[in-house]
């Protein structure tokens, strides 16, 4: 099942369920068309090919992406920090951080978001 959700054809995501209701438990079929299948579009990757997630973020990850970001890159996994320390460590580091990265995309040495 878990390469079913990443199966971003129409076809094969339809043969795929078909067969799933031949082989799969009856309640386990009523319990994926009444949770799941009324959904699909939310988590299948047939629906999901066109989505960004920068534009449509409908998840905190990109927010939990920073903080484990900043917690552990920038401020050195410390526990405990004062507000002054992390003013200090945001202007000091984390802004000359993204300052030279989007120096290093505008000349093309980096990519542009999360996928290249």
């Amino acid at each position: 099942m878990r390469q079913w959700i990443r199966i971003t054809d129409r076809a094969e995501f339809d043969k795929i369920w078909e067969r799933i209701k031949t082989i799969a438990p009856p309640s386990v079929t009523k319990y994926l068309e009444e949770n799941w299948m009324k959904e699909v579009e939310l988590w299948s990757a047939v629906y999901r090919t066109t989505r960004d997630i920068h534009a449509v973020p409908d998840t905190n990850m990109l927010v939990e992406a920073w903080h484990r970001l900043l917690k552990h890159h920038f401020m050195g996994s410390k526990h405990g920090r004062r507000v002054d320390q992390l003013i200090h460590v945001l202007a000091t580091v984390a802004i000359p951080h993204y300052q030279q990265r989007h120096l290093r995309q505008s000349l093309g040495f980096d990519g542009m978001d999360l996928t290249q």
